[in-house]
């Protein structure tokens, strides 16, 4: 009668790839669970006013873009995915620009408006790039840039994005809020 072979204890190795593995699913199935965390479609977006560091002059109200269509882009220049984004949306604004869209780009990533003002030149960016803090980011619920939200002609949210957003995907969301109706006040 054969005897049983002995039992291989695993490596430590292995065994910290099994954890890794384990902590990333349960990481995705808790992001997939909670969705985005960003505001939900329908959501007026929240009024707060940022300096403006590139693109512009003294201060950026939301409120002073209602009846157009915006894209508020929450990124940092130390991100990225941010900046792939960003080429996207200068593409996307420039070819929307006249039928009534703004972009602006909210920097939360602690920089100062010096550093956000020379980075948008830098890039080429066309849109306003403004200062942010942590109480847009909080505002906003953004927990991971880049954030992106799209709002209605009416100020409110009609869509919004985490992470790398490309042309395509932004174009098609802008075409659609252009494409509603424009709210009767």
């Amino acid at each position: 009668m054969d005897e049983p072979s002995p039992k291989t204890k695993p490596s430590a190795w292995s065994t910290r790839v099994g954890l890794v593995a384990l902590a990333a699913l349960i990481l995705y199935l808790g992001s997939q669970a909670m969705g985005s965390g960003l505001l939900p479609d329908g959501t007026p977006a929240p009024q707060l006013r940022f300096p403006v560091a590139h693109g512009g002059t003294g201060e950026f109200s939301l409120s002073a873009l209602r009846g157009q269509v915006v894209v508020l882009d929450f990124w940092s220049t130390s991100c990225p995915p941010c900046i792939k984004t960003m080429e996207a949306l200068e593409a996307v604004a420039a070819r929307n620009r006249d039928q009534g869209l703004k972009v602006v780009g909210i920097a939360v990533g602690g920089e100062d408006r010096e550093e956000v003002a020379r980075f948008g030149q830098q890039l080429g960016v066309s849109y306003p790039l403004v200062v942010g803090d942590d109480a847009a980011a909080t505002a906003y619920r953004v927990r991971i840039l880049p954030s992106l939200y799209v709002l209605g002609r009416d100020g409110r949210v009609v869509e919004t994005h985490v992470g790398y957003w490309d042309r395509a995907g932004i174009a098609a969301a802008v075409r659609a809020a252009l494409n509603e109706p424009t709210p009767k006040n």
